[in-house]
């Protein structure tokens, strides 16, 4: 059941989306005369049918890991597991990859494979992509690549230039993504790398930068600076890259730069899937595991939750099994959908979306039904120049998602 911060013990709106009111803006006439034509006369009222649905613009016939694209760009740019970017362009995939890394990237057992890329964030004038992955010894690798100087869909794959390695103890929990923020820092999400339990105890050791969101500058560090106003920046209580700590398996996060807000969501262990919010400019946040699982001591035994920054919400085995985090709808296709934050699950393969204002998910401006069933084991999301969102699956479709037709 899921629930959320503001009510814990009852359950957020559930239903079927259909039942959303149609969202009409009418503009009044005021004055007693009848009003002169307006030259430049308001749009058609704002409706919305209620539901979504999804087109397929892809299929890779592989695992599928990542969608992105600088703001504004015409290409949507999606990633294999296995270790190779594609461009997606006016509903054509090109002949050839953007980046083929799959000769060093390791995929093999657990979760390891190409997790996660980003754009500098000032390209296509600082022409830089960066990329995390597995290689063969199981560690997660850093990388920044330069797009080629004569070819703007490919990566001159010899301008690789190494950032930092993390050292991963299993092939499970490795994280992947990584987002330059609002203040160009480059932000890494790791998990605790344990195949269960935390049994190393990485999550509440901010030392570790397992089980952690890092936070480095690549801009003006070389290979990366250490921002001043990280929490740990001295190096004395905890390593200088940790920007939060307490996280198990933190697979996909968000910057919504409108809001100015962090989405967070983190893979549980046996009872709680969890969504994070917190300002994208305070650093230091505990989210509590393994000391805390969702909104409850792990484990059920007592516990200290004190420091521990909860969830804004959560939701149990008979939801789902492992939350895929999205991102915030900032696109032009659907407008009545703006500002809501869009997730799933990737076993029970289902996509919700919640409104977050005032610290705390809106009620009434919240929607968690089922959008639809898709055949599909949901991998990640992707979002495209222009602000609108995908779905990337395990088995290699990549899926807009759209409003249905009435």
């Amino acid at each position: 059941m899921i629930r959320s911060s503001a009510e814990r013990h009852r359950s957020l709106v559930l239903g079927n989306v259909a039942a959303l009111a149609l969202l009409v803006l009418m503009v009044g006439c005021e004055g007693v005369t009848e009003p002169e034509p307006d030259p430049d006369p308001d749009p058609d009222p704002v409706e919305f049918s209620g539901q979504l649905a999804y087109e397929e613009v892809a299929n890779f016939g592989t695992m599928m890991s990542y969608g992105t694209a600088p703001e504004g760009d015409s290409r949507f740019f999606v990633s294999e597991l296995a270790g190779r970017v594609w461009i997606i362009e006016d509903g054509e995939v090109h002949d050839e990859p953007f980046l083929d890394i799959s000769d060093v990237v390791s995929v093999g057992v657990g979760e390891r494979g190409f997790l996660g890329m980003t754009f500098h964030p000032r390209f296509p004038s600082e022409p830089y992509f960066y990329v995390n992955y597995t290689t063969d010894d199981g560690h997660n690798q850093i990388q920044r690549f330069t797009v080629s100087p004569t070819d703007p869909n490919r990566i001159d794959r010899a301008s690789r230039h190494h950032i930092m390695t993390i050292e991963q103890p299993n092939a499970y929990h490795n994280g992947g993504e990584l987002v330059f923020g609002p203040d160009e820092m480059l932000y890494v999400a790791l998990g605790d790398g344990s195949v269960g339990y935390d049994q190393a105890g990485h999550g509440q050791n901010p030392h570790t930068l397992l089980a952690s969101m890092l936070r480095i500058d690549v801009i003006n560090g070389d290979p990366y600076g250490i921002p001043p106003d990280n929490p740990f920046a001295d190096g004395e209580h905890g390593a200088p890259e940790v920007w939060h700590y307490g996280l198990r398996h933190a697979w996909r996060f968000d910057f919504d730069r409108e809001a100015n807000l962090l989405y967070l969501p983190d893979v549980g262990e046996d009872s709680w899937e969890e969504v994070n919010v917190v300002p994208a400019d305070e650093g230091g946040h505990n989210f509590g595991w393994a000391v805390a699982e969702g909104p409850d001591c792990f484990g059920g035994d007592d516990c200290d939750l004190s420091g521990i920054t909860m969830p804004v919400l959560w939701y149990g085995p008979e939801d789902g099994c492992a939350v895929i985090g999205g991102f915030v709808y900032r696109g032009e296709a659907m407008p009545v959908l703006q500002g809501r934050y869009f997730f799933a699950d990737h076993c029970q393969k289902w996509v919700r979306a919640i409104r977050y204002e005032n610290e705390e998910v809106v009620e009434d401006d919240t929607w968690t039904a089922n959008l639809w069933q898709i055949p599909e084991q949901i991998n990640s999301f992707g979002r495209d120049g222009n602000g609108e969102l995908y779905l990337l699956t395990r088995n290699g479709s990549v899926m807009k998602i759209v409003e249905a037709e009435e």
